[in-house]
């Protein structure tokens, strides 16, 4: 009878492990082509990064420039602020089409 037992405990044993490892195995995530993923960070990464800076930009510095230096310095904050809005935009929209292409061809859920 325990011969019985540590037969089948032992085959039971190697079943769990097969059944975890090809769970566990991660070539079965699923698998997604780069031109869906770049379709889909670009989709979802959102869009008006660079402009939405710039606009964001041009305004806070004309805001700051008035306040400094009148009507001079409102129009050179609002061309520093938008050049700087500019970049720091399109540097956002860069960084968050990369986290979510990295997910997506990875095979996280999306």
């Amino acid at each position: 009878m325990t011969f019985l037992f540590t037969k089948w405990s032992g085959l039971f044993s190697v079943a769990l492990m097969l059944f975890v490892f090809v769970l566990a195995d991660p070539s079965s995530a699923q698998t997604r082509s780069s031109s869906y993923c770049d379709s889909y960070a670009r989709q979802y990464g959102g869009s008006g990064g660079a402009l939405g800076g710039a606009a964001s930009g041009a305004v806070g510095g004309a805001v700051v420039g008035g306040i400094v230096n009148g009507k001079k310095g409102a129009r050179k904050g609002s061309k520093i602020g938008g050049v700087t809005g500019l970049v720091t935009g399109a540097s956002r929209q860069n960084t968050r089409y990369n986290e979510l292409y990295s997910r997506c061809i990875n095979g996280h859920p999306l």
